[in-house]
């Protein structure tokens, strides 16, 4: 859990805002004890990965950890300078 978080973390340290999508994109996920990138997960998993990916941003943006920005209808999420 806090390593995902972390990870989520670094990515938007790194890209600057992002979607949810986006850092999903860019974070290692594990499937059936075998880690691999968001490309490699079948179709459903990646659908999981993003909510997931979701359930981890948003507690961060209710902690004042990230930003939430919405802009014609999409949501991206960035660092908080202060953390």
């Amino acid at each position: 859990q806090l390593d995902r978080t972390a990870a989520i973390i670094d990515v938007l340290k790194e890209d600057g805002a992002s979607t949810a999508y986006g850092v999903s994109f860019r974070i290692p996920w594990i499937l059936n004890g075998v880690t691999m990138s968001f490309e490699e997960l079948p179709a459903l998993d990646k659908r999981l990965a993003v909510m997931s990916t979701l359930a981890h941003l948003e507690p961060l943006w209710t902690e004042g950890k990230v930003r939430k920005i919405r802009s014609d209808g999409i949501i991206t999420y960035e660092v908080e300078w202060s953390i």
